[in-house]
């Protein structure tokens, strides 16, 4: 049962940092030196919004692993540094990336969709500061799922008790 929540952790792990770079390191840069601003914007609204699908799946996947690990292995009742580090990395992951794409994805959506938006100076500061905070959230939340995947191939190259 170990392998399977492992196997599920770094298959979630995968798509979450897979995603983030193909779309943030290669995506948006190209789409917006091809098209302009607001056509670009337009698509990776979409692009990004169908991307939380693949994020949510993977959040499901992390818990589910994590369930399947204490299950296996016993909660880790804090027995050592190292576990409670990565219990405290993964909670964190998950609280950002439900913040992300719940809370601050909708509302970008929501004001991309709004006609005004570049027009508007109040709308489109609004924008730009919710845009900086999910940049932000996004690169801290792929610093976590990077340090999992580390802490999971440290676990993985220990001897077993």
């Amino acid at each position: 049962m170990l392998i399977v929540a492992n196997s599920l952790q770094w298959l979630a792990l995968a798509l979450i940092i897979g995603g983030m770079l193909a779309l943030g390191a290669f995506t948006a840069p190209v789409l917006f030196k091809q098209f302009a601003r607001p056509e670009a914007g337009e698509a990776m609204t979409v692009i990004f919004r169908r991307y939380d699908i693949v994020i949510t799946a993977s959040l499901i996947m992390l818990l589910v692993g994590e369930a399947l690990r204490w299950l296996t292995l016993g909660s880790p009742e804090w027995r050592s540094m190292f576990s409670a580090g990565r219990t405290i990395v993964l909670v964190t992951l998950l609280g950002l990336l439900v913040a992300g794409t719940q809370v601050i994805g909708p509302k970008l959506e929501t004001l991309q969709k709004d006609a005004e938006l570049h027009t508007d100076s109040a709308k489109m500061a609004s924008f730009q500061s919710l845009h900086k905070q999910s940049e932000g959230i996004y690169k801290f939340a792929m610093l976590l799922a990077v340090l999992l995947l580390a802490a999971a191939a440290y676990e993985s190259a220990q001897p077993s008790a």
